[in-house]
């Protein structure tokens, strides 16, 4: 995939949608990863799957894919689907001027790195931080291409379209919140993205529990053991007492013994 090829670029209206309400919903930065298929000789983003928040895409030092963004390239390479770059969600932004920064650039470089192409797109979904004219706060999408990150002009494919061309290509505005909003609703791909995350959670909630469970077993050991250990000491203390005192006792049996026997 090169970037003459990515001059004729589509995404599907349900991606777009599910991008734009994952980035609505965004309690923090997020990361992803965008997928798909070359059909009639353009490129169709068919999918979009969060990583996670900042730098769970990529190694922050070493450009390379984590093993969660592999095992998603691995999982949608059985699907037959290629992995065509990356996406960034910001919930607070503005994107008039915006150009994508290190840590995005670092992105771009670790998905070229591993799908071996310098034909990578990148999406930047920005939540507006001022409201429009019409009070609303606008979810606006920002793409680029290739080395360099370009500015890439991307097209809106209709749900269910994989041929035909003409009225089901329309260009992706600037601010698409408006034309998108009705497609808020279509959240197939919002609840694979919430359920990936949600058994990412739930694993790593199990394997906190289990550890916990086997430090509170050897703290309830130790305290145990502390225990065990202050009886004894205590029950050595008094057999040592008692010796004492019966060593005493003797020595003033014996001391009393010879005044008797003078007297």
């Amino acid at each position: 995939m090169s970037n003459a090829d990515l001059c004729d670029v589509h995404v599907m209206s349900k991606t777009i949608a599910a991008m734009l309400g994952d980035a609505a919903a965004a309690p923090q930065d997020m990361e992803a990863l965008l997928f798909g298929r070359e059909l009639q000789g353009c490129i169709v983003v068919e999918s979009c799957l969060l990583t996670g928040g900042p730098y769970s895409l990529c190694e922050p030092k070493a450009m390379d894919l984590t093993q969660k963004s592999q095992a998603l390239v691995a999982r949608k390479k059985k699907l037959d689907q290629k992995t065509l770059g990356w996406c960034t969600m910001w919930p607070a932004g503005e994107a008039e001027g915006r150009r994508p920064n290190h840590r995005e650039r670092c992105m771009h470089v670790a998905v070229q790195n591993a799908i071996g192409s310098d034909g990578v797109i990148g999406c930047m979904v920005l939540q507006n931080t001022k409201p429009s004219k019409l009070k609303e706060f606008c979810v606006d999408t920002l793409w680029v291409v290739g080395p360099e990150l370009k500015p890439l002009k991307v097209h809106v494919r209709n749900v269910g379209t994989t041929a035909g061309s003409g009225s089901w290509m329309q260009p992706l505005p600037t601010s698409p919140h408006k034309d998108f909003s009705a497609l808020r609703s279509s959240c197939s791909q919002v609840t694979e993205n919430i359920e990936g995350i949600a058994r990412d959670t739930l694993a790593a909630s199990i394997t906190s529990s289990a550890i916990v469970r086997e430090h509170t077993k050897e703290l309830k050991t130790w305290q145990r053991r502390t225990r065990e250990l202050k009886m004894e000491q205590h029950q050595f203390f008094v057999a040592k007492l008692h010796a004492l005192e019966e060593h005493q006792r003797v020595l003033q049996q014996q001391q009393q013994q010879p005044a008797a026997a003078s007297r």
